[in-house]
């Protein structure tokens, strides 16, 4: 019984005795030494800041502000100078989980639980949280986002893994630690400019800590090569404890055990100026001059803006490219060209703004042929059925800039079309554009030219006199001229005459003996010839002799006989 009694006691007073450490720890915990903190971050001061509210947002007590004013040397805790860099303790901050949502994905990626190591596909809208990891498919690429706005381009074949995703006080500033075993990644960093920010990647063979805000890194398969690339504002890249600054317009290549390079200025952005902005086919190529020093290139295709998702990553040895991928949907792109050096550095982009607008695919235009000459000034025209289209809009021009087409019918639904109106003898085109379901023009067709010719004109029978033949016809158009034809062979062969001229007429003087054939067609002002017309055949006889002579001067000789 006593001892049950001593146990109760020094139970109750370990008890006690725990609960007065725990006390006198808790009261103690602001007065501990600065350097017993395992941690801190950097706030900045704005305009209006004091050392009460900042206590109050970013701390876990309101304990902590003389601990503050002491480890950062405060004098006037109301009044702090703006600019001034306060030193915040991690242990004493209030930190928040800050996860990574997945704002764009094309094709295929895998998630990696942090906690669990179960895999799952990535999905557009999850979030990701620390010591998760992601890894893409080749040919697939992800955007990230981050709590600051931060987002991160993924491109194929990459693996990161999300270190530390944390947020300060009500989660306006935030740590970034991402960790990237291989691939490569486009980053825009803290667009906000929130002072405080902290963001950086690891590679296997460096440290990229992040000030400015665009920026690329990368690291080979095998881990031994990384590389980095600033577009703009600055980062620090250390190895080997050894650190390097990146500016604007440089990069630098690690290896692992090895010290970083000296800082490589970019190649510039290659000459796009020849590049067209508009493609209605793929696949598509083009072609732009190539680039002093420049081992190759990286072409992207993305949706306008400085890092949407890609749908189109490749890298090419030459200027000439080549875009094969039909999975491109139409669309409004930014075209991004950059050349790569010697070391593997990727230079600066070159952008230009282009739009994809191949579907549907313009039909095939089946009559009137391409190069046609048609007499008959009322064709109709047919085309071939495409699948997938609501309707087909029809255009027909004098010149192949259509900029003021003759018939406009942008809602047929048939796949021919017989105009009312007659055409005048000239050169024409014509095009077909379809619709799809949606009422979405496609590319135009390529346009079709014919030619309508003036008919030849109606013969009148010749007329014979003793001085000659004369042929007629009958006029044509307003400004209309001829061609004739007079030949003694059926074929034309040889021809008396092969005239131009402007009368409806032509006098053959005095023939000879025999058949003659004859044909005329007309051509207009502007040169266009038309056929020439059934040829007609006339017979000129020789003239019946005259034998009136010979009966009046026999009878007369005879006179003259007797006489003598």
């Amino acid at each position: 019984m006593l001892r049950m009694d001593t146990k109760r006691t020094k139970s109750g007073f370990s008890a006690y005795f725990l609960l007065a450490v725990f006390a006198t720890t808790y009261l103690l915990l602001p007065l501990w030494p600065t350097n017993s903190l395992a941690g801190e971050w950097v706030y900045t001061v704005q305009e209006g800041d004091n050392l009460w509210d900042l206590t109050r947002k970013y701390m876990v007590s309101m304990r902590f502000w003389r601990r503050l004013q002491k480890l950062n040397q405060i004098t006037t805790p109301r009044r702090i100078p703006p600019g001034t860099r306060l030193r915040m303790p991690t242990a004493w901050s209030k930190i928040n989980p800050a996860g990574a949502k997945i704002l764009a994905l094309r094709g295929e990626a895998e998630i990696t639980d942090g906690r669990s190591l179960a895999k799952r596909k990535a999905r557009l809208g999850e979030q990701l949280k620390e010591h998760d990891r992601l890894a893409t498919h080749p040919g697939s690429n992800l955007l990230l986002e981050f709590a600051d706005g931060s987002r991160l381009l993924l491109t194929a074949g990459s693996e990161l893994e999300f270190q530390k995703l944390q947020a300060y006080g009500d989660g306006d500033i935030t740590d970034t630690r991402i960790k990237m075993k291989r691939g490569r990644a486009r980053n825009r960093v803290n667009p906000g400019k929130k002072r405080g920010t902290r963001f950086e990647i690891t590679t296997p063979s460096a440290l990229s800590a992040v000030r400015g805000t665009g920026f690329r890194v990368s690291a080979d398969a095998s881990g031994d090569i990384s590389r980095v690339e600033v577009a703009k504002g600055s980062v620090q890249v250390s190895s080997k404890s050894i650190t390097r600054t990146l500016s604007g317009g440089f990069g630098i290549v690690t290896r692992t055990g090895k010290p970083p390079s000296q800082p490589v200025k970019l190649l510039p952005p290659p000459d796009l100026t020849g590049v067209p902005a508009l493609f209605e086919t793929i696949p598509f190529a083009f072609r732009f001059p190539p680039l002093h020093g420049a081992g190759g290139y990286r072409v992207q295709i993305a949706h306008r803006g400085n890092l949407d998702l890609l749908y189109f990553d490749e890298l090419f040895r030459k200027a000439s490219i080549s875009v094969i991928d039909t999975n491109i949907p139409d669309g409004k792109y930014q075209l991004r060209i950059r050349g790569v050096d010697k070391l593997g550095l990727e230079g600066i982009d070159a952008i230009l703004p282009i739009e994809i607008n191949a579907r549907p695919s313009p039909p095939f235009q089946v009559t009137p042929e391409a190069g046609a000459s048609l007499t008959d000034p009322g064709p109709s025209f047919k085309w071939a059925h495409t699948e997938q289209t609501s309707a087909y809009h029809f255009q027909l021009a004098t010149n192949t800039r259509f900029d003021q087409p003759l018939l406009d019918r942008p809602d047929l639904e048939s796949e021919q079309f017989s105009p009312e109106q007659q055409l005048k003898p000239g050169i024409y085109y014509w095009r077909v554009t379809a619709l799809d379901l949606e009422g979405k023009a496609g590319p135009a067709g390529t346009p079709q030219q014919f030619t309508i010719t003036p008919k030849a004109p109606g013969t009148e029978p010749p007329i014979l006199d003793e001085q000659g033949v004369t042929f007629h016809w009958r006029p044509g158009e307003p400004g209309q001229h001829y061609r004739f034809q007079v030949s003694t062979n059926p074929d034309f062969s040889n021809p008396l005459a092969d005239i131009e001229t402007d009368e409806s007429r032509y006098r053959l003087p005095k023939p000879q003996p025999g058949t003659y054939y004859m044909r005329v067609k007309g051509i207009t002002a502007d040169g266009i010839e038309g056929p020439f017309g059934a040829p007609q055949r006339i017979e000129v006889t020789p003239p019946k002799e005259d034998i009136s002579w010979v009966v009046l001067t026999v009878p007369l000789i005879m006179v003259l006989v007797l006489l003598l």
